[in-house]
């Protein structure tokens, strides 16, 4: 991690470009264990448009905006995708992982390393920006690309074809361990370990085992998502239940909530972060910012995690629906009329979480109808008011 040099220059939004060194490390490289985390449960970027929401650790705001469409995360570094597929880059710029993300659109995925990141181009191949060493400046030749993750000082993509392919350094086996074979679907890394998702669901890991996190990986079940941590991994069943092993010294294991309908997770340092299916988050493990000051709220999508902070896309949407709902509930109105209302703002946000712009449009007009018909009867007509201009203005916004 980056916390003995949370000095160094700190920049909030990079789309530069520039050389990339290959040294094997810097000579003013820290002593402290970096801790890239990178988990794809998705290999596409969402048709929704999202803002950026981050917390935790050193790592600075997001950049605004909310046209963005996927999120990835290591060490102290972020990367989100523009809808176009244009990269924005922020957090520690200590190795030139956020000065060097390059320009244009169309990038697919990215992963981030200790002093390195890697994209994948529109045309499928890999490019690396920011410092090299231990071969990581030299990912695989190829254009049929389709995901991509990286540990400390190595990296692991998967091809169209199903197959695997890592570089770099292979201290614990993380390259030369490289599972064979096709039918893999995702890759997740960190420090010194990779594991991979099968067609089938099941789970394969090497590399590190210090934690236990590569033997105790799950050898039944089946599986949807997957993410590494420093030392333990967390995936998501087909039921939407969470499993998380390796190490449990913060609680990375043992907290692990309980529960079905979890969508996306990831794993940092000594936590995870979840997300459920009504759009919300929960974090556990140790007890730092990214845990204690999880965000609260609806609409909360994908999300990453790095070292010691969290960055996930959320529906810009949901908290106006949100601030409606507590603007409805302070009226403290008829159980009967509460009820119903409530219930059409709780399938705004269903419809939200699940891309549908048109049944939240809907949702909303029944709201609107129901308050008018209301208005001067169980709600003031003041209170109607102002409820239907809260509700018309996310109409406009939506573009209802």
């Amino acid at each position: 991690m980056f916390r003995l040099f949370q000095n160094a220059s700190l920049v909030a939004v990079a789309v530069a470009s520039v050389a990339c060194s290959d040294s094997l490390l810097p000579p003013q490289a820290p002593t402290a264990h970096p801790s890239p985390s990178q988990a794809h449960a998705d290999l596409t970027a969402s048709s929704t448009a999202y803002e950026l929401v981050g917390w935790g650790g050193t790592v600075p705001a997001p950049p605004a905006g909310s046209d963005y469409t996927k999120v990835v995360a290591g060490s102290d570094v972020a990367i989100a995708f523009h809808s176009d597929g244009r990269l924005a880059a922020w957090g520690s710029d200590f190795w030139g992982q956020v000065s060097g993300a390059p320009t244009g659109g169309g990038y697919t995925d990215a992963a981030v390393g200790f002093a390195f990141a890697v994209a994948i181009r529109s045309d499928g191949s890999l490019q690396f920006w920011g410092t090299g060493g231990f071969g990581t400046e030299t990912p695989p030749a190829g254009n049929n690309f389709i995901a991509v993750a990286a540990g400390q000082s190595h990296g692991v993509a998967l091809r169209s074809d199903g197959t695997l392919a890592s570089w770099g350094a292979d201290i614990s086996g993380q390259v030369s361990g490289t599972p064979t074979g096709n039918g893999f679907v995702a890759v997740a890394a960190d420090r010194n370990w990779s594991m991979a998702l099968r067609s089938n669901g099941s789970i394969v890991a090497w590399g590190a085992d210090d934690g236990h996190q590569v033997s105790g990986a799950p050898t039944t079940g089946t599986y949807t998502a997957i993410a590494a941590g420093w030392n333990h991994g967390v995936a998501i069943r087909t039921d939407g239940s969470l499993a998380s092993w390796g190490d449990d010294g913060a609680g990375e294991v043992s907290g692990t909530p309980t529960g079905t309908g979890f969508t996306s997770v990831a794993a940092g340092l000594l936590f995870s972060i979840a997300v459920r299916a009504n759009g919300t988050l929960v974090a556990w493990g140790s007890n730092s910012t990214v845990v204690t000051n999880v965000p609260t709220g609806p609409g909360f999508a994908r999300v990453a995690a790095g070292d010691e902070n969290g960055v996930t896309l959320r529906n810009p949407v949901a908290p106006l629906v949100a601030t409606l709902t507590g603007d409805l509930q302070a009226l403290q109105l008829a159980s009967g009329t509460a009820n119903s209302l409530n219930a059409k703002l709780n399938a705004v946000l269903v419809a939200l979480q699940a891309g549908d712009t048109a049944g939240a449009c809907i949702s909303l007009r029944s709201f609107i109808n129901e308050v008018a018909a209301q208005r001067g009867k169980k709600i003031s007509a003041a209170d109607a008011d102002n409820l239907i201009a809260e509700a018309t203005a996310i109409m406009t916004q939506l573009g209802c």
